[in-house]
C-alpha cells in the first residue's frame, strides 16, 4: 500500500486537473484470486479496510503460486484506485486517477521470454 501512502500525502498539492496513475497488472484482476482474498478486497470499501487485510501464507493460493503475494498487492491497488477515485477532493480538483497494465514485459521480474520490450 506504500504508493497509496505516497497519493494520500501527495492529493492535497496536486494542480486541478491532474492525473493519478497507478501501474497494476493483470494478476491483479479479482479472478486470479482465491475466493478468500477475493472476498476480503471486494468487501472493502475504504483505504484502512484495505489495509487491515493480511497475507495468509497457509491460504491454498499463496502455497500454489509463487506470485501469489503479487496478486493480492495488485489487486488492492486496483481497489484502492476505485477509492481513491471517489474521493471529494479528487472530484473537486477534476484528478483523475487509473490504473494501467503495460502488460507482459522483458524485465528482471518478467524474464526474457516476455513479448513486449520495455522500451
Amino acid at each position: 500500500m506504500s504508493p497509496v501512502t505516497l497519493i494520500e500525502h501527495m492529493l492535497p498539492a496536486m494542480e486541478e486537473g491532474g492525473v493519478i496513475v497507478n501501474v497494476s497488472s493483470g494478476y491483479g484482476q479479482l479472478n486470479e484470486l482465491s475466493s478468500k482474498y477475493r472476498a476480503k478486497v471486494q468487501k472493502a470499501e475504504t483505504l484502512a479496510a484495505l489495509r487491515e487485510i493480511e497475507f495468509d501464507p497457509t491460504d491454498s493460493m499463496m502455497s500454489s503460486s509463487y506470485v501469489a503475494p503479487y496478486k493480492v498487492s495488485k489487486a488492492m491497488l486496483n481497489k484502492a484506485t476505485l477509492i481513491l477515485s471517489q474521493r471529494p477532493e479528487v472530484a473537486q480538483k477534476s484528478i483523475g486517477v487509473i490504473a494501467v497494465c503495460p502488460g507482459w514485459c522483458r524485465t528482471d521480474m518478467g524474464g526474457a521470454g516476455a513479448a513486449r520490450s520495455p522500451q
